[in-house]
């Protein structure tokens, strides 16, 4: 078997490149919990958007007649 493939070096190498991905991971990732304020501030933003969109619909077309 020639020594360019040494099995203890490939799996080094690819248990230190599967650590770096989990560590990439970890600091990219963002939990439920720490998500749901944002969720609550994007509802509340679309509801006034469209709240407001059928708000000024129904003044425009009261004040058509």
């Amino acid at each position: 078997m020639p020594d360019e493939f040494n099995i203890k070096q490939e799996l080094k190498y690819i248990r230190e490149k599967v650590e770096k991905i989990e560590t990439t991971l970890e600091k990219n990732y963002v939990t439920q919990d720490e998500f749901k304020p944002v969720q609550k501030i994007a509802w509340m933003l679309l509801t006034l958007v469209v709240g407001s969109a059928i708000g000024l619909m129904f003044y425009l077309g009261r004040s058509m007649q």
